[in-house]
């Protein structure tokens, strides 16, 4: 199992010097957050590897023959093969702003790529751009129970943003980006079954993690536990 960088590990370039030595000479629109690394919604079926692009759905359909869906979906698969070929997906179009402001600036895809190992990185190149990814770093939740309304929070993470509206209402006279955070419960983030027992997305999780995930994953964080 490859094994996260420590700290004397990045004292021994710059990042510009990295991403010339690993990253340039695959594609200039490589990152491999796409390959390694998720955020998975469980409870209601959405993945991503970014905290940047949205979360887009996990089609249930694809689990019946490939439980290691819920991260490896066909839209991620086409993603990266965009990646491999030196596109740009339009998903990512934080760090391309960001590049694309001059000055030598360093996006995140470089920040998200250095942390997996070298080998590991040459691996995803190798690989057909269809293959199955291994999780190294992965984000899970497998509900949006909460018992708490962090005003930066909002329904489709929190239960109780949704029990406070569904009883006072929506908030009203508050400053918000279109995405009706404070208005709507979210109805969308709801449980994809009554049970955990008969969630798809729960169950190919516990079969992925019984049949390798455990063994090559390098970082877990839960939400909501």
């Amino acid at each position: 199992m490859s094994k996260r960088k420590d700290k004397s590990d990045y004292v021994k370039e710059s990042f510009h010097e990295y991403k010339e030595r690993v990253i340039d000479p695959i594609s200039k629109s490589y990152c491999a957050a796409k390959w390694y690394n998720a955020t998975i919604w469980l409870g209601h079926g959405q993945t991503t590897s970014c905290h940047h692009p949205p979360g887009h759905w996990i089609p249930v359909d694809e689990l019946k023959d490939n439980y290691t869906a819920i991260h490896n979906t066909q839209h991620k698969k086409k993603v990266r093969k965009m990646m491999l070929e030196g596109e740009r997906p339009q998903e990512c179009e934080y760090c391309w702003k960001v590049e694309d402001m001059g000055r030598n600036n360093l996006s995140d895809r470089i920040l998200k790529t250095e942390i997996f190992s070298d080998e590991a990185i040459k691996q995803s190149t190798i690989d057909p751009w269809d293959a199955d990814a291994t999780l190294r770093t992965l984000e899970i939740s497998f509900d949006r129970a909460c018992n708490f309304a962090c005003s930066y929070c909002n329904p489709a993470f929190s239960s109780t943003w949704v029990k406070d509206i569904k009883d006072n209402g929506p908030y009203t006279n508050i400053q918000s980006d279109g995405r009706g955070h404070f208005t709507d419960t979210a109805p969308w983030a709801a449980r994809a079954s009554k049970s955990e027992d008969d969630n798809p997305y729960i169950q190919a999780f516990w079969k992925w993690w019984e049949n390798g995930l455990s063994d090559t994953l390098e970082e877990l964080s839960l939400i909501h536990i």
